[in-house]
Order: C-alpha cells, then sequence, then structure tokens
C-alpha cells in the first residue's frame, strides 16, 4: 500500500503533548509449581499515541476533520513520525556472504552488561529518504534499489564475505485512527477542542 505523507498538525500536536504507548503482547502461563511460562506472541512492539489537543483555530479543525474523513476514521492508514524513536545511525543490518542480494531495513534495542546483553531486532518500514547505505564504511550511492514501503533493500551485486552492511537515516510509521469518533467542543467563537485522538501502529505486510 502507499501511505500518504501525514497531516503536519497531528505530528505537531504529537511534539507539543502526547502520551506513547509501546507494547508487546506475551502469554504467561502460570506452572503448578508456581513457575512461569513466558511465550511472546508478537516479533515486535506495538506503538500507540494518545493526542489531546489544546485549544485551536477553524484552519486546523477543517484540517484534522478532513483528514479524519478522507481515511473513514480507522479504515485508511496514513504515516507519522514517533518524535521518540525516529532515526538510526550506523545501524548493522547484516553481513556480505557473496551471494545474498537482499536485505530488510532494522533497528537494535540493546541493553545489559558486557557478556549479558540484552537486544531486540525491530524491522524498518517507511524509511524517510534519503537514507545512507554503507559497505565496510564506505557510503554507497549506487548498486542498490529502496523500497520506502517495506525498507527492502537490493544490491544489484552481492555485498562480498565478509563486508558489513550499515545504514543511516530516518523514518516513519505505518498508523491508523484508534477512534471511530471525532470529538470536538466548540469553546468559544473561531475556538475549537479535540476529545482524545488515539493513532495506533498497523504491520506492513
Amino acid at each position: 500500500p502507499e501511505f500518504e505523507p501525514p497531516l503536519l498538525i497531528l505530528y505537531e500536536y504529537l511534539l507539543d503533548g502526547a502520551r506513547t504507548k509501546t507494547r508487546y503482547k506475551t502469554s504467561v502461563i502460570r506452572m503448578r509449581e508456581g513457575h512461569e511460562e513466558r511465550v511472546g506472541e508478537w516479533q515486535d512492539a506495538q506503538r500507540e499515541f494518545n493526542i489531546t489537543p489544546a485549544l485551536r483555530h477553524q484552519t486546523d479543525l477543517n484540517a484534522v476533520v478532513a483528514f479524519f474523513h478522507a481515511r473513514n476514521g480507522p479504515q485508511y492508514a496514513f504515516k507519522i513520525r514517533d518524535p521518540l524513536d525516529y532515526s538510526a545511525t550506523a545501524e548493522y543490518v547484516h553481513t556480505g556472504d557473496e551471494s545474498r542480494t537482499v536485505f530488510q531495513l532494522i533497528k537494535r534495542y540493546t541493553s545489559g552488561l558486557p557478556g549479558d546483553t540484552y537486544y531486540t531486532i525491530r524491522p524498518i518500514v517507511l524509511p524517510d529518504t534519503p537514507i545512507q547505505l554503507f559497505l565496510n564504511g564506505v557510503l554507497q550511492s549506487t548498486g542498490y534499489t529502496i523500497n520506502y514501503t517495506t525498507g527492502v533493500v537490493t544490491f544489484t551485486t552481492p555485498p562480498g564475505s565478509g563486508v558489513a552492511l550499515t545504514w543511516t537515516g530516518e523514518f516513519d510509521i505505518p498508523v491508523r485512527f484508534g477512534i471511530d469518533e471525532l470529538d470536538v467542543s466548540v469553546e468559544g467563537f473561531d475556538v475549537y477542542s479535540f476529545g482524545s485522538i488515539d493513532l495506533t501502529e498497523i504491520p506492513i505486510d
């Protein structure tokens, strides 16, 4: 699917004050002996945003209402930037083997001490142009294509054996409205307020 650029006023709302939530889905099974068995059901976390905009004027109201209607509420997705997590710098992707040409952009989240490190890998979708790709630290300007929806990189020639692929750039996330109703209040002449606006991250198949 094609994701239209975000409504800038919604991004301003995120910067102006919003609650963000990062959610994993894990099944916890309590054994008879008291031990737990934990099974992660999602490969990646889901991000949610809760926006409560301050008082706005007619121009802002018209833009948000039109944007909400154009997407039939939560039916159609769009992209937006998470103000807390939208970039990667020299992020390691994979090491070449002289045969593989297709790679998924990823970002690692690491915690712990040396020798006792935990990390999770997040596939990056909706990378923002331009993305910089490096092979063993050397910037590549040709010889590859990037799918700017899926974040998949395809090289014309496979990277050599032992050659590290890294990337630097910014990215958005695909979201939909998490509400079926847009709540608007008239506070005075040309002054309006919105109820809570929820945005929910969706997967890209």
